[in-house]
């Protein structure tokens, strides 16, 4: 009867303590989680980074910054729209926050073709759009922000909606 009492005490407590786990579990946040609000723009179904082949050993998740968010435009230069939103970021105040974990897909065929831009930030010439049509994109500019584990969790196309995801970009990570 003493050996009874003492086991559904035992349990008892055991299922105290896991019921507050799973209290304490559940309220708190994931380390690596952002900090801030959710992106407003998020006008495409893409939930997650492709982590393409950028040659010569390299991926494009290799070039993430593990501990931030990255922006990712897919552009062409043959597209005034692209070429106005990359003006826009390159003349920008805040040219150093969005360059600094910023990296670009054109959809020339020609490395001619983006000559203009050399130097003013990474472009992996997607020659084949193999990159774009992966994701399954429709239009440029498109622009996606990317967590460090590949999530995407900002997205827009066009000039403007691009220009307003870069600009909350900004704004969340100055």
């Amino acid at each position: 009867m003493v050996k009874m009492k003492h086991r559904k005490a035992l349990l008892s407590v055991l299922l105290l303590f896991g019921v507050l786990a799973i209290l304490v579990l559940t309220t708190l946040e994931p380390i690596s989680s952002e900090h801030h609000k959710a992106y407003s723009h998020q006008s495409l179904p893409i939930k997650n980074a492709i982590n393409f082949n950028l040659g010569g050993g390299q991926r494009y998740f290799d070039m993430l910054n593990r501990d931030g968010e990255n922006l990712l435009i897919f552009w062409g230069s043959w597209c005034p729209h692209c070429e106005s939103l990359l003006d826009q970021i390159v003349k920008a105040d805040d040219y150093e926050t969005i360059a600094k974990n910023l990296f670009t897909v054109s959809e020339d065929t020609l490395i001619s073709d983006v000559e203009n831009h050399r130097g003013e930030f990474p472009i992996y010439l997607d020659q084949d759009k193999s990159v774009y049509n992966a994701y399954g994109l429709e239009h440029v500019p498109t622009v996606l922000v990317i967590d460090g584990q590949g999530r995407v969790i900002g997205s827009s196309e066009g000039e403007q909606a691009s220009l307003d995801l870069i600009k909350e970009y900004v704004s969340n990570n100055s």
